[in-house]
């Protein structure tokens, strides 16, 4: 019986060597909104308005394949 998803939300970012950073967000993958700015960053922000990256692309909020 599953109570509630247990797969949470994961920030992928660059990385070096071509392998992307993954980090565990709260919540859902849809909480998070990627934007770019007039300069070329990317910025990923809750839908409360709290920065959660600001840097480099490219850059992914999405749903961990795996349950944590």
């Amino acid at each position: 019986m599953v109570d509630e998803d247990r797969h949470p939300a994961l920030l992928r970012t660059p990385g070096r060597y071509g392998l992307p950073n993954e980090r565990i967000l709260p919540g859902s993958a849809s909480d998070y909104v990627t934007n770019q700015d007039d300069q070329g960053w990317l910025l990923v922000v809750t839908l409360e308005d709290d920065l959660v990256y600001f840097g480099p692309g490219p850059v992914s909020v999405a749903r961990s394949p795996a349950p944590f």
